[in-house]
């Protein structure tokens, strides 16, 4: 067994020497996945109180003034549908406007806070102002049910109001797993897009970086000629093309090692990086074309299933979804802000607008000069692209022919203009 293996499998088997620090790390941030808005559920208890609005940033909860109910208590809870699936703590902070403190009113009349398992736990002061705010950090274990409550000892003089209740942080769960231990030792399970972004939600929260540290030591290149000898190449076939419809060959990384959190759980990353038939970098934000980093690099021996369980198993559900643009915030394209070239499709557009739009034909085989340009372009041969220019020149020369009658002389500018603006690009001289 070679030494990355054994760091591999200690970096596994710490889970159970180490823990983890849920507190540190295992959080959601906003109302989102466990906790979106459509998690949650009203209820009135002898009152009228109502929901403002919940987005996946902020909550605003009325309390009861049920004039029907006068002098007499009431409660408006706002709880999660579902038990809590792992322990942590959750987080949030509260703006309170209540009834105008007088003699006979204020913030005693509608205690406001929150519950677990029914169990109320105010966060309001009974003889403090009208306006009130705070920050709570409320522990939870699994199982447990957690929701707001604003109650009202009288249902008259106004009801309380939860007017923000905002920067909220729950556990993040997978299944019965904590997110960081899953990332770090995942395992088989049956996937649903919710798993898949609870994973990539805990893999920004807990490698915050590590897209950034995989690009800088194992890069994507423009042209696939640069593409370092080291990496594993995958030319065409199913796989392929199921995963990344356009791309004619994908290029892996050696496993990225070197990057981790001190002291925290380790997890193996890789680069792939695709390419078009022409041997150009597809980096196309949204793209599913393009290459993405592996969180878990398949070149990691007896640890692939880690790829597939976290990587390939997580695109599908957002692919499936046609969500391509949401897994790319996580599996970022490397290369996307390199600006590189791509004379192929340039040339292979401009063909296609010369046969379909101005019908210029080169007889049975239409390949003529760009045709035979492509050609040299998709050859495994680099030296040879030098030759496109000499081919781009013939296709001028082709297209402004005294003998040539097919094309207005309208379009014999166009077709020169798009053609000089490629060769420029190309450097040509």
């Amino acid at each position: 067994m070679n030494k990355f293996v054994i760091f591999a499998f200690f970096g596994i088997f710490s889970l159970g020497l180490l823990g983890f620090n849920q507190d540190a790390y295992a959080h959601t941030i906003g109302y989102k996945d466990q906790y979106a808005p459509d998690k949650w559920k009203l209820t009135n208890f002898d009152t009228d109180g109502y929901l403002g609005f919940h987005t996946d940033v902020s909550i605003r909860l009325f309390g009861g003034d049920d004039d029907t109910k006068e002098g007499l208590p009431g409660d408006t809870d706002y709880k999660l549908k579902e038990e809590i699936p792992c322990d942590g703590t959750i987080k949030f902070d509260w703006i309170f406007d209540g009834e105008e403190v007088t003699e006979g009113s204020g913030p005693l009349y509608d205690p406001s806070g929150y519950l677990i398992n029914g169990v109320f736990h105010q966060v309001t002061l009974n003889f403090g102002g009208e306006v009130q705010s705070g920050s709570e950090f409320v522990p939870v274990s699994e199982g447990d049910v957690f929701g707001f409550r604003i109650h009202s000892l009288d249902n008259i003089v106004g009801p309380g109001i939860f007017v923000e209740l905002y920067n909220f942080e729950g556990p993040l769960c997978i299944g019965d797993l904590d997110d960081e231990a899953y990332l770090s030792k995942p395992s088989e399970q049956f996937m649903t897009l919710e798993k898949a972004r609870n994973i990539a939600t805990g893999i920004n929260q807990h490698w915050p970086n590590w897209r950034s540290w995989v690009g800088s030591v194992a890069s994507c290149t423009c042209k696939s000629s640069d593409v370092p000898d080291t990496w594993t190449l995958t030319v065409g076939g199913p796989i392929l093309a199921i995963y990344h419809p356009d791309a004619a060959r994908e290029y892996r990384s050696l496993p990225v090692t070197e990057y981790s959190i001190p002291n925290h759980l380790v997890a193996i990353h890789g680069q792939q990086c695709t390419y078009d038939e022409f041997h150009d970098l597809i980096a196309v934000f949204g793209n599913p074309s393009s290459g993405t980093p592996d969180f878990w690099s398949p070149e990691t021996g007896l640890l692939t299933m880690n790829h597939h369980n976290v990587d390939v198993d997580t695109y599908e559900e957002f692919r499936d979804a046609g969500l391509p643009s949401e897994y790319h915030e996580t599996w970022t394209p490397n290369g996307i802000h390199l600006n590189c070239p791509h004379f192929g499709k340039d040339i292979e557009k401009l063909l296609q607008l010369t046969i379909r739009e101005y019908r210029f034909l080169y007889g049975h085989n239409q390949a003529g000069p760009l045709g035979e340009a492509l050609f040299l372009l998709k050859d495994d041969k680099p030296e040879n692209d030098k030759s496109v220019c000499g081919k781009l020149t013939a296709f001028i020369k082709l297209v402004n022919a005294p003998g040539n009658k097919s094309l207005q002389e309208e379009d014999r500018t166009k077709l020169t203009a798009e053609t000089n603006k490629i060769m420029t690009n190309m450097g040509c001289k």
